[in-house]
């Protein structure tokens, strides 16, 4: 992957990025095989038409590489995508506006010589993905800590969730860190060695003053994929709950939030099916398609043709909603059709990874900082009898739930 030199600028409280050319080669994905790579460009990156792309293919800026061999030209019009193809694209790249943040830097948790523990704003995706690349945690870090090599975060965290992000800077601490969390993601059994607590604020006065453990299994819609491949099966999902604090006016509650497996999106469709969405969740909120509302409802008995048809219903939504944030604009360099900027409800979702909890066993972590060196500011270590060490990871509360059921 390469791009030219790229700029960013703060503007109506966006951290907007230049437009820049930008040259990325990346493995076909499975769910694009034996279709044409118009066909794919078309259904995945809407912005732009078949005209462009027919162009774009026969200006060689589109190219795929299959065993060693570049085919590139009139032949791309009808070719179709195989197993390990690889597709090369040579862009103007036109990334998202993510929200500005204090001082155009991300705070700052911890860092020593191994992890670098931060408040992610929300808004920006923790890693580059096809639409984002400079506008990510990832890439804002590099920069802004003035790091050579890359940065690997340890764990995911929705774009539009704010909060704890823990990343390493060399790949044998982030693997010590990842197994630790895949083993407490992957089931409900065994969470003695790590806590992750989130608040998030929710419609209604949420009844349990006491922790409520709530399981559903849940699968994840991904209306790219198509109907075949974009509903997941069920899996096993548990997460705790317990009602900090209620505001009778608005009629909101705060709420605790411990996810005891690491499903997609597991609290907000868990605080949705218990009747107490997540107020301004675009997905599962309030709000929300009744579409998506059917589908991830595993207690509902639907047929596969009533599913399908939900599915249809639900992608033609998604594609309605983009279509609406487009300015009707287009780029004078590329022709790609511009948007408009994301208003303030886009771009927050009231959901924050708070505190993280990681216990190690004496020795085990094999890193510095979680041996006993390095403590900071926001991080507290206890012994515990069994000679384990138990770091504890915590932000600042979030501005809507430390103002929470203030008036005037």
């Amino acid at each position: 992957m390469s791009t030219s030199v790229v700029e960013h600028y703060i503007h109506n409280g966006l951290r907007k990025i230049k437009p820049y050319h930008h040259t990325a080669t990346n493995f076909v994905k499975g769910r694009w095989l034996n279709r044409t790579i118009l066909e794919v460009l078309i259904d995945e990156f809407r912005t732009r038409d078949e005209a462009y792309y027919t162009s774009e293919i026969l200006q060689n800026r589109i190219i795929i590489t299959r065993q060693n061999e570049e085919l590139k030209g009139e032949i791309l019009k009808e070719l179709k995508i195989q197993n390990k193809d690889k597709l090369t694209m040579i862009t103007h790249k036109h990334e998202p506006m993510v929200k500005a943040y204090p001082n155009d830097r991300i705070p700052i948790i911890y860092e020593d010589e191994q992890l670098v523990i931060v408040d992610k704003p929300s808004s920006v995706p923790v890693h580059p993905t096809a639409r984002f690349v400079n506008n990510t945690l990832t890439e804002i870090l590099k920069v802004q800590l003035k790091l050579q090599d890359n940065i690997y975060p340890c764990h995911r965290l929705d774009k539009l969730t704010s909060g704890i992000v823990i990343l390493a800077k060399d790949t044998q601490s982030a693997n010590k860190i990842q197994s630790k969390i895949q083993i407490h993601s992957s089931s409900s059994s065994d969470k003695s060695s790590m806590q992750k607590t989130y608040l998030a604020k929710v419609q209604g006065r949420f009844p349990y003053t006491e922790p409520l453990t709530f399981s559903k299994p849940l699968l994840s819609i991904d209306t790219k994929k198509g109907f075949t491949n974009g509903i997941t099966p069920a899996r096993e999902a548990t997460t705790v709950f317990k009602l900090y604090k209620y505001d009778p006016v608005n009629n909101e509650s705060i709420v605790w939030c411990e996810p005891q497996t690491g499903r997609t999106h597991q609290i907000r469709i868990h605080l949705k099916l218990l009747g107490y969405p997540i107020t301004n969740d675009p997905l599962y909120g309030p709000n929300a398609s009744p579409y998506r509302s059917k589908l991830i409802d595993t207690d509902l008995q639907i047929s596969e043709d009533e599913k399908r048809e939900l599915f249809e219903q639900l992608s033609k939504e998604t594609r309605n909603d983009i279509g609406e944030k487009l300015t009707g604009e287009k780029c004078h360099e590329c022709g790609e059709l511009e948007f408009r900027d994301p208003i303030e409800t886009e771009l927050e979702l009231y959901l924050h990874a708070f505190r993280y909890v990681l216990k190690f066993d004496k020795d085990e972590s094999g890193l510095k900082g979680l041996n006993g060196s390095g403590v900071n500011i926001g991080i507290s270590e206890d012994q515990f009898e069994d000679d384990s060490t138990v770091w504890k990871f915590e932000t600042e509360m979030p501005e809507w739930a430390a103002n929470f059921g203030l008036t005037g």
